[in-house]
């Protein structure tokens, strides 16, 4: 079964706003696990669902695309204070090793 080309289009339309929110978080230096986390993983949904139904598509683009380091978010993202809670877990919580964790028998 064929699907129309509109329910392509909307396909497309839906999986890169659903990447702004990966690529806004790989931006502010966020861990993904750290994220999930957060309120056993609601706040990582509602955030998803925040980006699905963002009014700011093109304005999001213009500063992922952008070249200046960033501190936090930009203002008009509906997502701002769930990234600063993911940064604020992230600076309260150890810091994990780069390298994988070696287990002595």
């Amino acid at each position: 079964m064929r699907l129309p080309q509109q329910h392509w289009s909307r396909f497309r339309h839906v999986d890169e706003q659903a990447q702004h929110l990966d690529e806004v978080m790989a931006r502010l230096s966020i861990d993904p696990l750290t994220a999930a986390r957060l309120d056993a993983g609601r706040a990582f949904a509602q955030a998803r669902r925040n980006c699905l139904e963002c009014k700011f598509e093109r304005q999001c683009r213009y500063w992922i695309d952008g070249s200046i380091a960033m501190e936090g978010p930009p203002t008009f993202c509906p997502n701002a204070a769930f990234f600063a809670a993911c940064k604020q877990a992230q600076d309260a919580s150890p810091r994990q090793s780069a390298q994988p964790q070696v287990w002595a028998r």
